[in-house]
């Protein structure tokens, strides 16, 4: 519907079309979110099982490898001496690797954007029924006011809602 038609409907079908608007846009929402995180679960899934092979066979890999380091340092230095300075070497690496890790994770997006797109969307094609409810001509003045107030709080709640979630 557009403006005009809206502000020609009685008050009580403006709010019916409101929160049926309203409840049309979260199920929608839900059921992009829903869908987004799925697909985001199975691929994170995926990786992490990639990840976790890589990860034990680089283990072996890297036991054999600090052993020859160990050993070849051994021939020059006592052996305790040649584990101590391949375990600094290796604590190192692995801060610089954990440093890089967290600087990236914190940069990651959050899940379900096209979700949250779509809601904020969705809230503004509602925004002729919250400006008919609020300009409706016959509804005396007082009521108005009330009215006016509580569709500022709903949206400042939808706002802050978003706010929040983004």
């Amino acid at each position: 519907m557009h403006a005009r038609e809206l502000r020609e409907q009685p008050i009580s079908e403006l709010l019916r079309h409101l929160l049926q608007q309203a409840s049309l846009l979260m199920q929608h929402a839900l059921g992009l979110a829903r869908h987004e995180l799925k697909n985001q679960a199975r691929d994170a899934a995926l990786c992490a099982a990639l990840f976790a092979v890589a990860g034990l066979l680089g283990t072996l890999g890297f036991a054999a490898l600090t052993a020859a380091f160990v050993l070849a340092l051994a021939l020059a230095l006592p052996s305790w001496e040649a584990a101590l300075i391949v375990a600094v070497i290796y604590g190192a690496v692995a801060l610089a690797f954990g440093l890089s890790a967290f600087g990236r994770a914190r940069t990651m997006p959050m899940p379900a954007q096209q979700a949250m797109r779509d809601l904020k969307v969705g809230i503004a094609q509602m925004e002729p029924t919250f400006g008919a409810i609020a300009f409706r001509a016959d509804v005396p003045a007082r009521m108005r006011e009330r009215i006016n107030r509580r569709v500022s709080d709903a949206r400042h709640i939808v706002a802050s809602y978003l706010r929040r979630a983004s």
